[in-house]
């Protein structure tokens, strides 16, 4: 049986002193708007690391460690309601889920240790609670592996200047329930996420990061790892369709095909000469090599363990997915409105009684169309041409992406 953390448990007064605590933590950048974002970073002592067409590392020393303080701006590859679909776990599966995606085969353990608070129709994103995750470090063999439990808090918020967002606040903690286990170093992570829908619909993505792997880790090697996963969140975007594609494979359960077809069930290539053949794990039908999308599943071991592991499947399931919607997408964020006189940030427990002049315009549409019945004729004429047509079309473009993402991965190796 291996070493695992327990459930923790809070008392509700200590449990509500922390999530103020944390709540407050993020008011300071949440009043930071977009404008003077770069100004405000520069005035708290970061220096720029790299630069990009639609990102910014920044960085500084850490006051206490020869370990750095990195600060990521960017422009979000995801809206408000797709990044709360993809980051909000109402499970510990989905958060193994989740946690597989991002750090693939690195991760050795994640958990739910302790749900305080969560999400309500008037904040789909609230929640606060304690997780726990393991993860292997570079030059795996050399360094021991780290752990670490952490509060987090995530929640929505209207901003002094009318703008929303979203937060998650993440801060390591020693819990008596979580003893350090043989062979594992305990690190200290403090983290916070912005996320700040300009008016014109862009959203800001801005991410601090302190961290401190404690033990025997120079602080070269450590920096360079802290910068490379500071730049998890710009596959934002393919990382929720990933997780789409696995739930809506687990919602579906696909039965295995009675034979083996003589072609790719994506490309319709024919299996013959040197194009061979691989089998998706989502539909099970046979696929070339060219249509394998590598995806990171969880797998659960006989002792309570779990693997991260990576599977093949097919374009065509990859993007017939891309319609799914997981169950933390079934409240939206269209709700909350600019501030009033009692405005408050971070987003507390008042109830939104307005939504913002883009969403209003939107329901009206779509009200005006299901009275009205004119909007349906307009999808009758040949639908399934037009069904085939924008297939091909999104195959294409989610192909694209994923040759990009193929190409980013081997720069940053050769870099690294």
């Amino acid at each position: 049986m291996i070493a695992a953390p327990s459930p923790v448990a809070l008392e509700p007064a200590r449990a509500a002193a922390l999530h103020q605590s944390m709540r407050t933590l993020v008011s300071e950048y949440i009043d930071s708007s977009p404008e003077t974002r770069e100004i405000d970073a520069y005035q708290a002592g970061y220096k720029m690391a790299t630069e990009s067409p639609t990102s910014k590392v920044l960085y500084r020393k850490a006051a206490e460690s020869a370990y750095r303080d990195f600060m990521v701006i960017s422009d979000s590859s995801t809206t408000l309601d797709e990044y709360v679909e993809l980051v909000y776990c109402e499970s510990e599966a989905i958060f193994r889920m989740q946690q597989a995606l991002f750090y693939g085969e690195n991760l050795l353990d994640a958990r739910i240790l302790n749900v305080t608070a969560e999400r309500t129709e008037d904040d789909p994103f609230a929640h606060f609670g304690i997780r726990y995750k393991k993860m292997s470090m570079p030059l795996n063999g050399v360094f021991e592996p780290r752990d670490t439990a952490y509060l987090e808090c995530t929640g929505s918020f209207v901003n002094k200047k009318g703008l929303r967002g979203v937060y998650v606040v993440r801060e390591s903690m020693d819990f008596e329930e979580v003893p350090p286990f043989p062979g594992v170093t305990r690190f200290y992570i403090k983290a916070i996420m912005l996320y700040t829908e300009w008016p014109n619909g862009k959203v800001e993505s801005v991410q601090l990061l302190q961290a401190n792997p404690l033990g025997k880790m120079p602080a070269l090697v450590f920096n360079k790892t802290a910068m490379n996963y500071s730049h998890i969140s710009d596959d934002n975007a393919k990382y929720l369709q990933q997780k789409r594609l696995l739930m809506w494979i687990h919602s579906h359960k696909p039965k295995h095909p009675s034979g083996k077809t003589k072609v790719c069930s994506s490309c319709a290539g024919a299996f013959r000469g040197l194009r061979a053949r691989h089998e998706c794990w989502g539909c099970f039908e046979s696929m070339c090599g060219k249509c394998v999308v590598s995806i990171h599943r969880v797998l659960t071991l006989p002792d309570g363990g779990m693997k991260a592991t990576p599977e093949e499947f097919c374009k065509r399931c990859y993007v017939q997915a891309r319609s799914h919607r997981t169950s933390s997408s079934g409240l939206s964020l269209r709700r909350l409105h600019g501030p009033s006189e009692d405005d408050m940030s971070p987003r507390g427990s008042h109830h939104s009684t307005h939504s913002s002049r883009s969403n209003c315009s939107h329901e009206t549409r779509s009200s005006s169309g299901n009275e009205s019945g004119h909007e349906t004729n307009f999808a009758v004429i040949d639908s399934a041409a037009m069904e085939a047509q924008l297939s091909q079309m999104q195959l294409a473009i989610e192909t694209q992406r994923y040759l990009v993402a193929q190409m980013r991965e081997r720069l940053e190796a050769q870099v690294i």
